[in-house]
């Protein structure tokens, strides 16, 4: 398995090295003879790697609100603690509303936040902080 270059800034480096060492592991499980005991291990091997990829590529809710977010999603957040709707944050952007509609989804997501409203408050109180 690959990780590719834009994947990989994602993790700290020291994930990148287990991950890396667990499916070396599976590898050389997966030469092996087919038993119980090999698949199992295989089992345990993929769910290590699939739970260090998710918490990886979670957004950290340690870092300041700010540090979650790209420089268009910041945009698009400070927007949205405006009350702005899709149409006037594209226009004023220089973007289409289906772009719009990703970065506030992809906002909300890293901000958990359940709606724009709750973005907006969040934005607000970082502001002020």
């Amino acid at each position: 398995m690959t990780i590719y270059p834009s994947a990989r800034k994602a993790f700290a480096r020291s994930s990148i090295e287990q991950i890396g060492a667990l499916l070396t592991e599976l590898q050389r499980h997966l030469q092996e003879p087919v038993n119980k005991r090999s698949i199992q291990r295989c089992r345990i091997l993929l769910d290590d790697v699939i739970a260090l990829v998710i918490e990886e590529s979670e957004p950290s809710l340690s870092k300041p609100l700010e540090d979650r977010l790209t420089r268009r999603e910041h945009e698009i957040a400070l927007a949205l603690s405006e009350g702005k709707s899709n149409a006037t944050i594209a226009g004023e952007l220089f973007i289409s509303i289906n772009t719009v509609r990703f970065h506030v989804r992809n906002t909300l997501r890293k901000l958990d936040a359940k709606n724009r409203s709750e973005a907006a408050a969040l934005v607000l109180r970082w502001a002020v902080a």
